[in-house]
């Protein structure tokens, strides 16, 4: 907050970071991804270096029989590492001293010092919060949100899950990138170009985890193959959510279900009519309650929407396997009320320096990839 003619250096100072922590506080329970990952643990501070570093376990050690003999011991070759740079935001301003003359008392209809605190620091948060949701080829200045690693080979209409073909963090997210194989034999597979059952069917040896271990899921929820056989997202989506998180879950275990699902307003308007639609009453999901958050839950997912995500687009998100790492000591830091005397002006400017860390295998987007 600006410093006033009555604060010492070091009460202004004191201040500034409790109000940036508060703001951090905030930022944690205004917006739902936030929210879980503070809470889950997986925001942390004071990082150093020059790259956020962290594992993926690809494979696991092969299993083998055994009939006498001398038994084989070699060394497993379990984890790859992804990588990124810390990205920088600021959000600043500034008011030069002849126009805080001319602003103040009962001439000032609205008064833009008093306002400048909050705006940055309600910039921030929707900033930082839609950065979830960008793609780093689009912000490159900005962290690496989840639509970094999610663009597709379009499907046919018929394909229920389009084929991840994307970089990130020093990997291709398409599958088999580091190896291995997968079954192949339903007569009408979930993507008919691919040659596999993936991601139905299992890994031709129990090390076949590596065939999607850098491959994001990607549901085209317009394809013909759900059950109501129409590409409309009115008839698919609630079914898209439930058979992607199963779907999910079922090539990962436990750890790859999502826990969230944020919908973009347009097909949360949708989930929305579908419950209404039915019979029976659909409790509220319990954990959002308390801050005000709409939600549903499906099969203990949160379905909501929530500010940033793109129009058509939902995103089932594990925010266990998340992480946000800053290279600060807290999430937003404040240089406010800063005298600048060649300009006669005061500056205000709060900074985040940090990036996201994302596990592809544990993200699902949904998405009309193919509508006709």
């Amino acid at each position: 907050m600006p410093q006033s003619q009555s604060q010492t250096t070091a009460e202004a100072y004191t201040t500034l970071h409790e109000w940036l922590r508060q703001v951090s506080d905030h930022t944690a329970r205004k917006y739902e991804v936030y929210r879980r990952l503070f809470g889950r643990g997986r925001v942390s501070m004071n990082h150093t270096g020059d790259q956020k570093v962290w594992p993926i376990k690809f494979t696991l050690p092969e299993t083998r029989g055994y009939s006498g003999g001398q038994v084989s011991f070699p060394e497993s070759d379990k984890h790859r590492q992804f990588s990124l740079a810390p990205q920088a935001v600021y959000c600043s301003d500034g008011m030069d001293m002849l126009t805080q003359y001319r602003n103040r008392g009962d001439a000032a209809l609205v008064k833009r010092k008093d306002e400048i605190a909050g705006d940055i620091r309600e910039s921030l948060q929707r900033t930082m919060n839609e950065a979830i949701y960008y793609d780093y080829a689009d912000h490159p200045l900005f962290p690496a949100g989840v639509e970094s690693f999610l663009t597709e080979t379009t499907p046919a209409v018929g394909d229920r899950v389009a084929l991840p073909n994307d970089d990130y963090g020093g990997f291709a997210t398409d599958l088999q990138t580091l190896g291995g194989t997968w079954s192949d034999t339903l007569t009408v597979q979930p993507n008919t170009s691919l040659g596999y059952d993936w991601p139905l069917g299992k890994g031709t040896t129990p090390s076949d985890t590596k065939f999607d271990a850098t491959s994001p899921f990607l549901f085209n929820v317009t394809s013909t193959a759900w059950s109501a056989g129409t590409n409309n997202v009115e008839d698919n989506l609630e079914e898209v959510i439930s058979t992607g998180a199963r779907w999910m879950g079922l090539t990962r275990g436990q750890m790859g279900v999502p826990d969230i699902c944020v919908l973009a307003p347009d097909y949360y308007g949708i989930y929305e009519n579908i419950q209404r639609a039915k019979s029976t009453i659909n409790v509220p999901h319990a954990p959002g309650q308390d801050v005000g958050f709409r939600g549903f839950n499906q099969g203990g997912v949160l379905v909501m929407e929530e500010y940033g995500v793109p129009a058509s687009t939902g995103y089932l998100l594990n925010t266990k396997t998340a992480e946000l790492d800053c290279w600060t000591p807290q999430l937003f830091v404040p240089f406010f009320n800063q005298f600048e005397l060649r300009s006669l002006s005061t500056l205000w400017l709060a900074l985040f320096y940090g990036q996201f860390g994302w596990q592809p295998h544990n993200t699902g987007k949904i998405y009309p990839y193919a509508a006709s």
